[in-house]
């Protein structure tokens, strides 16, 4: 569940002023209160809400996403039985539809990074919904209440489903999906959206869980934002779309600048020359990309033109104000300007921003999830196992897991604005050589409880 626009699918936008930011806090302040819990049960779900924006790179009808918190300790995967006897290389020829050979190789000799399983939510580690800013308030209402109720139907699915086939699952998933939907749509209609938000608790309390909703902003301190990263790297360099989705969107911020004016040619080209020498195009290039991406960019140019400016490591920033940087250093805190900063989602109470490719990690995980059912499945199919033992699993999970594949390689298409995916992409690469992939990144994304 990585976005979910609303039920009747509004695209229309508003002007987000000091009236609007300050009503949608108010409202949605208020639906946390009437949709949650006055006493814990032993199964609790906890979900914090707050708000970003954006500077139109995503599409309009992104009216939200979860945000699953990082657990930020290493995700052992278990063994891939059989993968000792076939080897990494066959593996990866085996894959090479669905991921590059040395994701391939992470995939099954990394530990990855694992994000907080829903259902094991806490009042200190709550799931996030965040909701568009840039949308009506009726919108954020009603987008808002239809997460919540799929995330309490969701839950009562993953238990009802226990032992079921696992193909049957997005059949069944969809279709409580569609059902929660049209519901939420109708109770708001019919009795407005307060009522709807007691109906969310009472389906809650039905389903044997206490809610617990808090409102806050921002959505991540520099500390938290640290910490995600990794993984918003990960999206970057492995998730299919995605790294072309930005260097279009960085190509065109970037790329094609002219130096003219009214002085001789002669001392324009050495000009010319000493600002492609310096590296400044390609600086700027990783500096955006940090912003879009990490959620934060800056490039450093207190040293030109004595020497070269140099790319601040996003997570050393912990505050941008105006044209300065704050950082954390070994040696302390220390303040870097002028620089040339870039962000990506906007957060409310914060200079800092949250990664274009947010929506996309739990979609990631599902990608990195079924890359290994699919392979295991490949694995089986290939050694020579007792058949009346496994059945057909192995030739009904391998279609499965394409099928989810197949659907998640269109997601980049639904998260983006149109728009930006028809931006030109680079001619050549734009980043210094051996450096189009970002890191340090994760090698793998899966979901995990907190140990």
């Amino acid at each position: 569940m990585a976005s979910l626009p609303s039920a009747n699918d509004r695209p229309d936008e508003v002007e987000v002023t000091i009236e609007h930011k300050a009503t949608s806090v108010e409202v949605l302040s208020q639906l946390c209160r009437d949709a949650s819990s006055a006493l814990p049960k032993e199964k609790q779900l906890h979900v914090r809400i707050g708000h970003f924006d954006q500077p139109g790179f995503l599409n309009p009808k992104l009216f939200g996403f979860w945000i699953l918190p990082s657990l930020n300790e290493p995700a052992e995967l278990p063994p891939m039985p059989g993968i000792d006897n076939l080897g990494v290389e066959w593996a990866s020829e085996q894959m090479a539809e669905w991921a590059a050979p040395e994701d391939v190789r992470r995939l099954l000799e990394e530990p990855g990074a694992s994000i907080q399983d829903p259902g094991s939510s806490t009042e200190e580690s709550p799931s996030i919904w965040a909701v568009a800013l840039r949308s009506p308030v009726e919108t954020q209402i009603e987008s808002t209440l239809t997460a919540l109720a799929m995330l309490i139907a969701r839950r009562g699915l993953s238990g009802d489903l226990a032992g079921a086939p696992v193909d049957s699952l997005p059949e069944k998933a969809a279709r409580v999906d569609a059902e929660t939907t049209k519901l939420v749509e109708e109770q708001v209609r019919n009795h407005g959206w307060r009522d709807a938000a007691r109906t969310v608790l009472a389906r809650a309390q039905a389903a044997g869980f206490s809610l617990h909703v808090t409102y806050a902003s921002p959505l991540f301190t520099a500390r938290e934002s640290s910490a995600r990263m990794p993984l918003s790297r990960h999206v970057y360099n492995s998730f299919p779309g995605a790294r072309s989705a930005i260097d279009q969107i960085v190509n065109v911020l970037t790329q094609g600048w002219t130096l003219a004016g009214p002085i001789p040619e002669e001392i324009l080209q050495t000009t010319r020359d000493m600002f492609e020498t310096s590296g400044i195009p390609a600086l700027t290039a990783h500096s955006v990309r940090d912003g879009l991406v990490c959620g934060v960019g800056a490039l450093a140019l207190s040293s030109v033109p004595v020497k070269n400016p140099w790319i601040l490591r996003p997570e050393q920033i912990e505050s941008l104000e105006g044209e300065a940087a704050v950082i954390a250093t070994t040696q302390g805190i220390e303040t870097i300007r002028p620089v040339l900063t870039m962000t990506g989602l906007s957060q409310i109470d914060s200079s800092l921003g949250l990664s274009l490719l947010e929506p996309l990690v739990v979609s990631s995980s599902h990608y990195d999830l079924h890359v290994r059912v699919m392979l295991s499945a490949k694995i089986m199919m290939h050694l020579p196992l007792d058949r009346k033992q496994i059945g057909d699993w192995p030739e009904r999970s391998s279609a499965y897991a394409e099928a989810q594949l197949l659907g998640l390689k269109s997601t980049v298409e639904k998260i983006f604005n149109a728009a930006s995916l028809r931006l030109p992409s680079p001619t050549s690469s734009i980043y210094l050589p051996g450096r189009d992939l970002m890191s340090p990144d994760a090698s793998s994304i899966s979901l995990g409880t907190r140990s």
